[in-house]
Order: structure tokens, then sequence, then C-alpha cells
């Protein structure tokens, strides 16, 4: 495992994308929070998706324009814009991912991450990494490519596109991994511009989910150097930080929900244990599990259809996660890399199912599961 430190080119790129993003004076928010051009840098909390999309689309567009006028009155090269480009999108993944997971410890209220200080750094890789650090006794440093996000954000695309049925489903196998190829060779999909604004917010909540399961993952293999009763193999680890990350990206998902999203973007409750003595307020003396059903029973025909919608998608996302790794693993095997040596996706996605009721995890293998299958078939 190695350390993330930025050699001088490096260090010189990032001033020159600071000062370009300078330059842009009317742009610089969503350069530096918002832009990329293939993956959701947001955070789900208090956000219109819709008008999201097509901020991000404005700004990426303006950014593009802005330096083919520079590369065309030589200011700058085509491989330094390309450059600039990806750091621009690191910048903002590296600050909404860091957001992601200080609201992902918030919500767990976790013992093992008791005073610890957590930095999240994006590297500008195509390769697929995502890996912790301890710097000291309290102190750790997350870092995860952009190839990572790349390839993820592919499935989550290829998932909603309206056009992706139109390939026959015995093509859809060359046709996926020529995207995610694309996407470890550094080609940027053209965002969702053609989408409906349902599929837009789709779209970037699921994104959303999912990088919040990569971010919860990491934090489980944090969490794992205090539990190493769990962690014998190399496997155990990676089982015990899949359902840290399930548990932190479902704990997210509770907040979100109707009727108690209101009160989380507002800051009236910010993890579940303020949730649950929310219920009990609201019912005193009444079993709190009850007064939940009760106070879900009483919501309106959208507010359930949100509900429904919001846990159809998290319980997807990290089974995109683990499809998107087949595909990966299998491309970068066909050019002649050893790949990492993970338990099979298909051992992983079964344990994440098995905490749940069988009744449950039946409903999700076959109403989730084969359409992801159905959609983005597992690699030959």
């Amino acid at each position: 495992m190695t350390d993330f430190e930025p050699d001088r080119h490096q260090l010189r790129l990032n001033r020159l994308c600071e000062r370009t993003i300078d330059r842009l004076h009317s742009k610089a928010r969503y350069l530096r929070e918002r832009i990329t051009s293939t993956y959701n840098v947001s955070s789900y909390h208090a956000v219109d998706h819709a008008v999201l999309h097509q901020s991000i689309l404005n700004a990426s567009n303006e950014l593009d324009a802005e330096m083919a006028a520079m590369i065309a009155a030589g200011e700058m090269s085509r491989d330094i814009a390309s450059k600039i480009k990806l750091r621009c999108m690191c910048l903002g993944l590296q600050k909404s991912s860091y957001r992601d997971c200080c609201e992902l410890i918030q919500i767990t209220d976790l013992d093992e991450l008791d005073n610890a200080t957590i930095s999240v750094v994006v590297i500008p890789d195509r390769y697929l990494l995502a890996e912790i650090r301890r710097r000291s006794r309290t102190r750790w440093t997350i870092t995860i490519s952009a190839g990572l996000f790349e390839v993820v954000n592919a499935a989550v695309l290829a998932l909603v596109d309206p056009e992706w049925p139109v390939v026959p489903i015995g093509d859809r196998v060359n046709h996926f991994a020529a995207r995610v190829e694309a996407a470890f060779d550094g080609v940027h999909f053209p965002r969702h511009a053609a989408f409906s604004p349902a599929d837009a917010a789709k779209v970037e909540k699921l994104g959303s989910f999912v990088k919040m399961f990569i971010i919860g993952h990491e934090l489980g293999h944090i969490i794992a150097k205090f539990h190493p009763e769990s962690c014998a193999t190399s496997h155990d680890t990676e089982f015990f930080a899949d359902l840290q990350g399930w548990h932190s990206l479902y704990s997210k998902i509770w907040l979100l929900a109707q009727p108690f999203r209101q009160l989380y973007e507002s800051g009236r409750i910010t993890n579940n244990w303020d949730r649950w003595n929310w219920i009990k307020s609201q019912a005193p003396g009444e079993d709190p599990v009850l007064a939940q059903q009760l106070i879900f029973e009483s919501l309106t025909q959208n507010e359930r259809a949100d509900n429904t919608m919001l846990h159809s998608l998290v319980f997807l996302a990290p089974h995109i996660f683990f499809r998107a790794i087949d595909y990966h693993e299998w491309i970068m095997t066909r050019r002649g890399y050893t790949p990492a040596t993970h338990p099979p996706s298909l051992a992983r996605r079964a344990r994440i199912l098995s905490i749940f009721p069988r009744d449950l995890a039946e409903r999700v293998r076959s109403d989730l599961e084969s359409k992801l299958d159905a959609r983005i078939p597992p690699p030959k």
C-alpha cells in the first residue's frame, strides 16, 4: 500500500488548474464543487437533482469552450487541457467525497471512529483503486482513483440510459465492456443530456448512493483494524468492509425517507438515534417500532412512492459497484494485468443479502438483481 504524495509535476499541474479556475470567475463555484463530465460530485443532501444536472452540464460546456479558446490561441496544449479537466473533476470529487465521509461518520456514530481524523484524496488515476493508510494512531487517509468513479458511473448511466435497450441482449456484454474500456482509457462520456428530468434525478441519486457505498466500504476497512477477530483473511476483511459500507448507506437512507427528510435537512436530527428519539416523542409510552409503522401509514401516496424509490436505489447501489468491478477486472486481465484478489462478486452480493430476512432477500434478488443482470449481464 503506497501513500499518495504529489510530485513536482503534479504540484505544477495543481497550480495551473487553480489559476485556470480562478480565471473563470462566474464558473468557480461549479468548477470547484460541482464540475465533472462523468460523475455526480454532489451529496444527495438537500439537492434539487434536475437543477444540479443542468448546472453541471452548463458549467462543463463553458469550461470546454473556454479551454478550446485557449488552445486555439496557443495558450494551452490539448494534453494540458485534458489533464486540467481531469484535475477539476478530481477536486470536485475529493470535496464531495470528504463531505460524504463526514456525513456517514456522523450518521453511523461508531465508537471506533471517535476522535479519528480522516482525509480523502481522489487521484487522477485510471486504475481501480481505493485504499486506506494509517498515518498515526487517530489519523487515516482514504485514497480513491478517478478511474473507479468513472467505471462505476458508466454502469449507472447504462442502467438508466433510455437508448440502452436497443442494444441486443447478446451484444450488451461487449457494448458495456467498450464503455468501461473507454472510461479506463480516459474518454469522458457526455453526461445524460438526453435524459428526462426524472431519469436525470434518478442518475444523480443512484450515483450518489454508489459513491456513498464506496466511502462506507473504505470506512469499513478502518473499522476492521479494530476487529482482527472478524478479519482473519483478506476475504474476511472485504466482507466486513462491504457490510459496514451497506450499514452506513442504509442508515443514511432512513434519514432521507419521508417524513424524516425535512428534520434531517434542517439539522433537527443528525443520526438514527435522533430519529428514534423523535419517533418516541411523537408517541410517548408506545412501542417505537409500532409508532414508526403508524407514521409510515399516515404518509401520502407520493411520499410512499418516494420512499419506495429510494429503498430500491439503495438496495441496487452495492450490486452496481460489484458489477463494475467485474468488468474492470475482466478488462484488466485481458490487457495482461493482474487484478486485485477480492472475493468473487457473487459471494459479496450474497453476503450482503444474507443479513436480511429471507423474503426480503428474495425480492431484492428477483426484482433488482435480475434487472441488473438483464441490463448489464456479467462479463463472459
